[in-house]
This record gives structure tokens, sequence and C-alpha cells, in this order.
């Protein structure tokens, strides 16, 4: 099993792999099963926690993987903090999520992409991707839009992943994950409060 230094838990963020209710497991599992010369998006970053977990896995695995980090770094507007830091960090955090993945050495493991969520789907090939995990905006209608376009991204085989599938503080991601699963014929399953459908 690849482990990872656990200090990236000082940047803020809900990212961790130290307990049920977090995500990294997923990461360390995807990382340990991908082939070289894969192609991995994570949408939804932040402050860069979990891409921090991730590119020091793909980093210590020794493969050759792209990992693509989509956000647009301006928070959520939902978010009395997130609003306040963006604010004063005139109106986006983009230069603290470099300053964070540069200080743990991984810059060149992390590919940055700024940009809507659902939006940036269209620049990929549609069975292009191997693994896409999503931990945007958690509104039922941008969740919905999320999934819906960046699931024909990946290849067979590949992997649709994301965080917070929790019926008491994110019943909107409960909801969308049911309701596409439903509409599609297809299977889910949740790996603690992360859910997985496999393509």
């Amino acid at each position: 099993m690849i482990n990872i230094h656990q200090s990236y838990r000082q940047i803020w963020g809900w990212f961790d792999d130290n307990g049920p209710a977090y995500g990294a497991d997923v990461y360390r599992d995807c990382i340990e099963w991908l082939p070289d010369n894969s192609h991995i998006v994570e949408v939804g970053c932040w402050l860069g926690r979990s891409t921090i977990v991730m590119a020091r896995l793909i980093k210590l695995s020794g493969k050759k993987i792209r990992f693509d980090a989509v956000d647009t770094w301006t928070g959520s507007i939902r978010d009395l903090r997130q609003k306040a830091l963006v604010k004063r960090n005139g109106g986006s955090i983009y230069p603290l999520f470099l300053k964070n993945i540069t200080k743990f050495g991984l810059r060149d493991y992390v590919n940055p992409i700024l940009g809507d969520s659902t939006a940036t789907a269209t620049l990929y090939h549609d069975l292009s991707l191997d693994f896409v995990y999503i931990d945007a905006d958690h509104s039922f209608e941008k969740f919905m839009s999320d999934i819906t376009v960046w699931y024909p991204k990946l290849k067979a085989g590949g992997l649709l992943a994301g965080h917070d599938f929790d019926e008491k503080y994110h019943p909107d991601v409960v909801r969308v994950v049911e309701d596409f699963s439903f509409q599609n014929r297809m299977q889910f399953e949740v790996q603690n409060r992360s859910w997985l459908i496999r393509t």
C-alpha cells in the first residue's frame, strides 16, 4: 500500500486519510490500479489539500499519470468563510493553491485548469479519461450538470467518483448520484463518504 505524508493536513480543506469520513482511500486505490499513461481529473480543489494527496500518491507510485486539477478558485457563494478568504486575496485563491502544491514539491505533478466545473468538461474528448473525482458545487442542479457532462469523458473501465455522499449534510449529492444512476441504469457504490460509478 502506498503511504502519504501527513503534513498536508495543515491546509484548510475537507479531505483526509484518517477515519471513515474522507476520501483518500479512493485516491490510493485509484493510483494502485491505474496503469502508466493514465489521465485523471480532480474537479474541485479549493486550497489543494486533496490535490496534494493525489499528486503525492502519483509521485510515490512512479507511474506516468497526467493529473489535471479543475477549479474556479473563487469559492462557494454559499460559504461565508470561503467568500471572506477569497475577498482577502483579491478575488481568487489560485495563487494560494499554487503556493501550497509548490511548497510540497508537487508542482510538476499537477496541471491546474482554471474554469467552471461543468464548462471545463468540454475541453476533453469523450472516452479519454481514466478517473474523474467530482467535489465541486454540491447544489442539486450544478452537481447534476457536473456528473452528466463528466461521465461520458471516461474510458470503458474508468471510474467516476466524488465526495460527501451524506444524507444529513449533503442530501443533494445523495439525490443526484441516486437519480443519475437510476436514469442511466447503472450501479453505484459508496466507500465511506465517497460515491463511485464504474463505466
